[in-house]
């Protein structure tokens, strides 16, 4: 009850903008996260879960690839993520976005879009280059058959890298 949410994202995006030049204008909460922030006595009423744009209402949650927009405060909107994975080497289902943090994202982030590079193709026919694609293609005698593969390596780079904020935000 003593915390101040709208303080505390004020002062996340003020750092985000002092060490970037963007002004973050989105924010992706954990579900632990978003429920403590909503249930807030400061949020509670002024967080506007329309969905306008434009001129356009859409009612309800939209909900797209695990991630929720959830509304807006302050001209900030809200977007919680809520996906699973297995991991690999511990074979347990895992979030992908931990509950309990918070991203703070910008337009100007240029991350999600960022440069696109390419890695190197592990083939000794690609001389183990950098390309964007490589076409491969090989033939069976028994039953007769040819294949095709396409291989790609593409490594997204973002370019602005503190235009983006992370934190832990409940214990």
């Amino acid at each position: 009850s003593a915390s101040k949410p709208l303080r505390d994202i004020a002062a996340a995006q003020k750092l985000v903008r002092q060490h970037s030049g963007v002004n973050p204008v989105d924010v992706i909460m954990g579900d632990d996260a978003f429920t403590e922030f909503s249930e807030h006595a400061a949020i509670r009423d002024i967080l506007d879960t329309r969905n306008i744009t434009g001129n356009t209402l859409q009612a309800g949650q939209q909900v797209a690839e695990e991630h929720t927009f959830q509304g807006v405060v302050n001209r900030i909107s809200i977007w919680t993520y809520s996906g699973w994975y297995v991991d690999p080497i511990t074979d347990a289902e895992v979030e992908i976005w931990p509950a309990k943090h918070v991203a703070f994202a910008s337009p100007g982030a240029e991350g999600l879009a960022g440069m696109r590079l390419f890695g190197m193709i592990k083939d000794p026919k690609a001389n183990y280059a950098p390309m964007e694609f490589f076409p491969k293609i090989w033939e069976d005698d028994d039953p007769a058959r040819t294949w095709l593969m396409i291989q790609s390596a593409p490594l997204v780079v973002p370019t602005r890298v503190d235009s983006t904020a992370t934190q832990q935000v409940l214990a």
